[in-house]
Order: structure tokens, then sequence, then C-alpha cells
């Protein structure tokens, strides 16, 4: 998932710098990564909008969760001292809804489906979201729909946002147009969720102001029924802003271009939110490899917005270190530093630090 101008858009697919399932180098190949470079620069000037305007930016409005949920989230104690006041299970619920009868769109005909992913990593998953938009009352142009899909995997709340196209303004009021949005392309799951909670929000293309709240399905035991799910508590928030719940990492080779042939280094990964993010942060990784006598940096944004991440949820996450150029040969050792900042934080907002030696990732910095 990725912004434009603060507003997160779908990112449809992932690094060109690939898994096996697109290593040759034919015109498809090609095509995915003009259409990526394309995207990246979009989201550079995107998140350059939101930093160079964060302060000004208000917060996301907020729409508070249903009672069920705040009950049983309310009654979770705070992680931390003794004592302590626990804190609001939620602190930054959904956005702003539309006001009765003032909502431009209806969702119908909501269904959902497990498929296997094909973007994602090897052998993961991903939820597939069809449904029909009609036109209640025109729209400008340039509306979006954004589709938010939460489901419940463990003890993780996995949350992935969709933007497909779909060009409301060509329709006339009462005309209906058929869409769908596939969720977890780009990172996958695994196993099967039992629920999931679906939202629908509408925005304009290259706006700042935020998105505003549609509607609400929730998807249980294959059945869809409007609302949010019973019981679907988000854990409570221990203060912690962001964190890594999971990790992986590998080597991988450059399948094309002039440095076919060198070596990047292919991240996944869990994050849990804590706390609200603010506008215009996103997460960088800082990579140090040694290789041979030399240590060679790179910082590179990962490019996942948190528009619509709620504290106690979580992000898989996918991203390369030397994305570019790579490495001429496999290095003997990688520190990875993972922090929260915006584009023009020059520092800061480290949160996280692992080592990859000899193809295995462990917390803690190398020795």
């Amino acid at each position: 998932m990725l912004t434009v101008g603060c507003r997160p858009v779908r990112w449809g697919t992932r690094s060109g710098l690939s898994r096996s399932s697109a290593v040759a180098y034919n015109p498809l190949t090609v095509k995915r990564t003009a259409a990526i470079v394309a995207r990246v620069v979009v989201a550079w000037l995107g998140l350059a909008a939101c930093g160079a305007d964060k302060a000004e930016t208000p917060s996301a409005p907020t729409r508070a969760p249903d009672a069920k949920a705040a009950e049983a989230a309310g009654a979770a104690p705070a992680a931390g001292a003794p004592g302590a006041a626990a804190p609001a299970a939620v602190e930054a619920p959904a956005f702003e809804a539309f006001a009765a009868g003032e909502a431009p769109l209806r969702i119908r005909a909501l269904s959902l489906k497990i498929d296997e992913n094909v973007l994602g990593p090897e052998g993961s998953k991903n939820l597939r979201a069809d449904f029909e938009v009609e036109l209640v009352k025109a729209v400008e142009d340039g509306t979006m729909i954004s589709v938010k899909s939460t489901c419940r995997l463990g003890d993780e709340f996995l949350t992935d946002t969709s933007s497909p196209l779909i060009q409301p303004e060509t329709l006339q009021p009462g005309e209906t147009k058929k869409a769908d949005a596939i969720l977890y392309g780009m990172s996958g799951f695994e196993g099967d969720p039992t629920t999931c909670e679906i939202g629908f929000f509408v925005s304009k293309m290259i706006s700042m102001d935020p998105p505003k709240h549609l509607a609400d399905h929730c998807w249980s035991d294959g059945k869809v029924s409007d609302g949010t799910c019973d019981g679907f508590a988000r854990p409570a928030s221990d203060g912690t802003p962001i964190e890594i719940t999971s990790a992986t990492a590998e080597l991988e080779e450059i399948q094309f271009g002039e440095h076919k042939g060198r070596k990047d280094i292919r991240q996944h990964y869990t994050v849990r939110v804590g706390t609200a993010i603010e506008p215009g942060k996103s997460i960088f990784v800082k990579t140090a490899c040694k290789v041979g006598d030399e240590t060679i940096v790179d910082e590179s944004p990962v490019l996942a917005m948190f528009t619509y991440v709620l504290p106690g949820e979580s992000l898989r996450v996918s991203g390369s270190s030397y994305p570019l150029k790579g490495v001429a040969s496999d290095p003997s050792q990688c520190e990875l530093t993972y922090s929260l900042k915006g584009l023009f934080d020059s520092e800061g907002g480290e949160f996280a630090t692992y080592c990859f030696v000899g193809g295995k990732l462990a917390e803690g910095k190398c020795g």
C-alpha cells in the first residue's frame, strides 16, 4: 500500500527484484517493472507532500468502535507498570462517516473468498472481495473507493487495504458497477481466517482531505453481514508505537537489467501498531552489509503507509535492501535497522535492529 498525497492507493505488485514467479526477462516482467517505477515516483511525491504539510494536516477524524468491541477491549488490563490506568483499547478508531442519507455511493452484493497468492510470499494466500457499487448521487472526478480488510489470524489482527480502479463518476444515479479488490496480494497470509471485518472508504485522488467511512461488513464462517463483527476487539495498547512481531529475510539475485547477478536482501516482516501513526511517517530500513573489507550502507523506504491501520492491528510488509544496484557478492553479515520517520527526517525513530548472517535473521545488533 502506498499513498498519493497522503491518501493510500493499492500497491499493485511487489518489487521488480522478484522471486521465482517473475525471474525471467520477458515483456511481462518489463511491463511490470515500468509500472513499479512509476508507482515509486508517485509514492515519493505523495510522501513528500505528507511530510511537507504534516504540521497542517489534521489527524484522521474518528468513529467510535461498536459498543461490544469497546466493552470487551476496555476490560483488558494495560501492559506496563502495575496499578497504571488501562489505556483505551483502540485510541484511534476509524474515520468520520457520512451523515445519514448523504453517502453518494452504496455497496451491494459483497462476497469474499480466499485465493492462492501469486504476488506475495510463496505458498501464501490472499482475500478477494467482489462487490457492486451503486451511485446514489453524482460524485466528483477522481473519487476513489478503498477497501480495508482486518482478519484475525491467531493473535494478530492482520490488515490490508486495496483501492481498485472503479471510476464511479462515470455512472449515472441508480446505476451499478461490478468491482473487485485483492487484499493481502503483496504480503499474503498463512492459514484460513474465520472472521474478517471489511470496511469501505471514499476519498479523492491527490487530496489532503481524509477519507470518509462508507460502510462496514463482517465476514464470519463464510457469511457476510452488515456492520462490524461482534466481539472483534483489537488488543489494548501498551503505548509502544510500533513493533516487529515476526521477520524473515533471504538473499536474492537480481534477475535482469545492468545489475543482473548482483545480490539484494529481501525481507518479509509483520509490524504491530500500538498508537496512532503520525501522517507522513513510513518505515525506513538502513542496511549495513560487510562485503570483504568493505561495509556498504543503504537506506530505503518500505512505502508501507498507515492511514487505515488502527492501534492493535498488524501489517505485513515486504522490502529489499540495495533494491537498485545490489552488492557484488554474498555479504558475511548485514545489520538492518528499522525506523519510523518522515521523508525529510535524517535520523531518529528507530524501533528494531536485526542481524542477517548465514541466511538467518536474528534480533539484535551484529557482533
